[in-house]
């Protein structure tokens, strides 16, 4: 900004502003301009209409495309070196969630995706839909109510990122046939609301967790209420 000020006080008005020259074209020189612009203009249309029909067959192409998923992530987890243990011991008897945590125990992934991975195993609903045993149906959903903690075992030390309030996350599975979406409603105390919509069911829940660390022992109250 200095420097442009006093490049501006530097330069004389004459040198930055003048009177711009009459110049009158003859009969010839104005009909030449007018084909060179009728020209350019042809040209011009002939590409737009080239990149039209070039966006056309690029949204023909994608729509006959289904949606991939990945089946890993594009980068390894990075080694970390932070002692969750060392961290849990300064705030032994506080609220973990009010807790700041290093960035490396996080998941590249946040609080409203986790709520989709208990879906899963949304087929176990499916079957239970048009299970017409009632014993075998509760099997099925006792089933699918525990099939959110199979991967706990490979992520233990790991949490997801907090997300801001009013951030929300939808995710559509054609290959399981539902529609999910979720919304943090609440920033203190953390509350995320979750809806998703299946061919034979209908499932909500809102998550919130109270937990201490005692030393020894770690408490953890879920309070919400999920429906199926």
């Amino acid at each position: 900004m200095s420097e442009s000020q006093l490049s501006i006080t530097d330069t004389s008005t004459t040198d930055m502003f003048y009177d711009a020259e009459e110049y009158l074209l003859s009969d010839e020189e104005s009909s030449t301009d007018e084909e060179e612009s009728e020209a350019g203009d042809d040209d011009v249309s002939s590409e737009a209409d080239v990149s039209d029909n070039d966006d056309a067959t690029d949204i023909q192409s994608t729509a006959d495309v289904s949606t991939m998923r990945r089946v890993k992530l594009p980068c390894p987890s990075p080694d970390s070196d932070v002692s969750l243990w060392n961290i849990l011991k300064k705030n032994i008897g506080k609220d973990l969630s009010k807790v700041a945590m290093p960035v490396t125990l996080n998941e590249p992934l946040n609080a409203l995706q986790l709520l989709c991975e208990e879906l899963e195993y949304s087929e176990l609903l499916d079957e239970a839909a048009v299970c017409s045993d009632k014993y075998e149906r509760m099997a099925l959903v006792a089933a699918f109510a525990i099939s959110g903690y199979c991967s706990t075992y490979h992520r233990a030390g790991q949490k997801p990122f907090n997300p801001i309030l009013g951030e929300s996350y939808e995710c559509v599975r054609e290959d399981k046939n539902f529609s999910f979406v979720a919304e943090q409603v609440s920033h203190h105390p953390p509350i995320s609301a979750c809806h998703c919509i299946g061919n034979t069911y209908e499932f909500w829940q809102d998550v919130r967790f109270k937990n201490k660390f005692w030393g020894k022992s770690m408490e953890i109250f879920p309070v919400g209420s999920v429906h199926v």
